[in-house]
Formats: C-alpha cells, sequence, structure tokens
C-alpha cells in the first residue's frame, strides 16, 4: 500500500483535526495455500517438495517428487539448466499431489512449483 502522504510522521500530526489519507495499493500477493493469511513485508510460508528415487518394477529408477496437499494452482515444472533464460516445462504426469517418472539418463534434473492462476 502507499499513502499520499510524504513524511509518516505527518499521518499522526494532532495540529490539523481533520486528514483525510488515501491508500492505494500498488501491488498484490497470492498465498497459494487457500485460508492462509500473508503477514505483510513477508513472503508467504510454503511448504518444502519432497523426493525420493526408487526402483521400478522392470529394475529402472525414478523419482517421486511429492507436495504437501492444498497447494491450489501450483503446476509442478521441470527443467535440464538453470541457465538463463531457464526454459521451464510443466510435469505432465501429476496425481494430485505426486509425480512419478524416469530419471534421465545423464545430467541433472530441476523441478519447481509455480503458481498459476
Amino acid at each position: 500500500m502507499r499513502r499520499e502522504v510524504t513524511r509518516a510522521q505527518d499521518m499522526f500530526d494532532n495540529q490539523t483535526p481533520e486528514k483525510f489519507y488515501v491508500f492505494q495499493p500498488v501491488d498484490y500477493a497470492i498465498h497459494p495455500i487457500a485460508e492462509q493469511p500473508i503477514r505483510a513485508g513477508l513472503p508467504p510460508e510454503l511448504p518444502s517438495m519432497m523426493s525420493s528415487v526408487e526402483t521400478a518394477e522392470d529394475g529402472s529408477s525414478v523419482i517421486r517428487i511429492s507436495w504437501p496437499a492444498g497447494l491450489y494452482g501450483m503446476r509442478l515444472e521441470t527443467t535440464y539448466a538453470l541457465e538463463s533464460p531457464t526454459q521451464w516445462t510443466p510435469v505432465l504426469d501429476v496425481t494430485g499431489n505426486e509425480a512419478v517418472f524416469a530419471l534421465p539418463d545423464e545430467g541433472e534434473l530441476y523441478f519447481r512449483l509455480n503458481y498459476v492462476p
């Protein structure tokens, strides 16, 4: 929020009996967990993703990525490199708040949860 008064002290000056201050929103925040507050000046506290590497029935390695339920509007995305500009790709095989898929044969794999309104 932004106030139209230059100095914060002027808002509490008792010399002028009637003062009107207009606060205008200059930005907004959306908490990805429904019904959760956002503390002023701080980013929302978000739960961490959990991951594990497991052996599939055919003997291949798979990765299981999960996150707490209740993160509405979040999409799991992946990329092979974090070089700028990073190209994130949505993970399509997501069931609820979990995704299981084959690991790449080589290289690194990065994940993020991205809020998609």
